[in-house]
């Protein structure tokens, strides 16, 4: 799991580069990422994270906490469940997400 809770400092390029780099990880099969409370995180950086998923198709099981990003709305969380719409291989999608 990789968490980042409560932070304050992070913003959307950390997003952005994280995804950059898990797009690079063909075999992930479970992916967990904790950001409760990482208050700088918006929209755009959900879908620049996003754009890193699109590709993993070994991808079996995701949990992602977006609970208390409070500029993450709607518009980001359709963004983040679509990115996983094409792959065949998962079995189980957790996203939490209340402002």
């Amino acid at each position: 799991m990789y968490k980042l809770k409560s932070c304050e400092k992070l913003t959307d390029r950390a997003l952005r580069c994280l995804g950059d780099s898990v797009i690079k990880i063909n075999s992930l099969k479970n992916l967990a990422l904790n950001f409760d409370s990482c208050v700088n995180f918006t929209n755009e950086g959900v879908k620049r994270l996003s754009d890193g998923f699109k590709n993993l198709s070994a991808l079996e099981n995701v949990a992602i906490n977006l609970d208390g990003c409070i500029e993450v709305n709607e518009e980001g969380l359709r963004e983040l469940r679509e990115s996983f719409k094409q792959s065949t291989s998962i079995r189980k999608i957790r996203i939490l997400s209340c402002q």
